[in-house]
């Protein structure tokens, strides 16, 4: 079927469909335009939501959002990509500069002001970096996120090295990470570390990693070991879990455990 028929005899109803308010709907005209085209005329209902650029994305259609500016409040973030990148300090950042990226180092030295702890948007927020879907390494050091910011992360696929280390856990660390259930998403990974992330379950792992290598848990709060004892992907690795208030008497049984599965855990 010719693109001409499209833009005629289906057009209708693909405008019925991309304006709905069922995220469903937009997924059936998607599908519909993936093999028949695109009228030229629905290109602005077909990126006017994120859920949409999404599908874009999925369906083959990144040429209509290549060169759009992407939504990033956070002011630190823009300023290290642009400084990756060699962009202008005024310059705005696309949906292409995002898919440029497969290594990105966010730390902040010395960090913000956290004495606000965020009550005047001071955390660090990642929005937007959920488009920099090539992103194969990523590390955020001295990082005051929460759950909300977080969430990004299930988008980037591709991930084979995520590092976060958040600030001291002190009397000034007053925010935590709450979900870490994003990380569950990134099935690629190599290296994962977390430090210093006031972490006391791990149970958010992934149960498929084939590829896992090194899983970096130290200075958190993790008493045992019995969510990585129960996670089949757990193998063939080595955890670094130095700096925990773990028992060793107590913590000896699941280590045995781990060790028939060929890792090697530091203590």
């Amino acid at each position: 079927m010719n693109k001409l028929i499209a833009e005629t005899e289906y057009r209708p109803q693909l405008e019925r469909l991309l304006n709905s308010s069922d995220e469903a709907n937009h997924h059936i005209a998607f599908q519909i335009m993936s093999k028949i085209g695109v009228p030229g005329d629905l290109h602005k209902k077909m990126t006017d939501q994120v859920s949409k650029i999404y599908l874009c994305l999925k369906y083959g259609f990144r040429s209509l959002i290549l060169d759009r500016k992407v939504a990033m409040p956070d002011e630190f973030l823009q300023e290290s990509i642009r400084e990756l990148l060699d962009l202008s300090y005024d310059a705005s950042i696309t949906y292409r500069h995002l898919w440029q990226l497969d290594t990105l180092t966010l730390e902040e030295t010395p960090p913000r002001n956290h004495f606000t702890f965020g009550l005047e948007g001071d955390a660090t927020s990642l929005e937007g970096l959920q488009f920099a879907t090539q992103l194969k390494k990523l590390t955020i050091l001295n990082h005051e996120v929460d759950e909300n910011e977080i969430s990004v992360l299930r988008h980037l696929h591709n991930l084979e090295y995520l590092h976060l280390q958040g600030m001291s856990q002190g009397v000034f660390r007053m925010k935590a990470v709450q979900d870490w259930s994003p990380i569950s998403q990134l099935s690629q990974l190599k290296e994962l570390h977390l430090v210093e992330n006031q972490i006391d379950k791990i149970s958010f792992l992934a149960k498929n990693l084939p590829n896992l290598e090194l899983l970096n848990l130290q200075k958190n709060t993790l008493e045992d070991l019995k969510d990585l004892v129960n996670n089949p992907a757990v193998v063939n690795c080595t955890i670094d879990l130095r700096d925990n208030p773990l028992e060793v008497v107590k913590v000896k049984p699941q280590i045995a455990q781990l060790k028939e599965r060929d890792v090697e855990v530091i203590l």
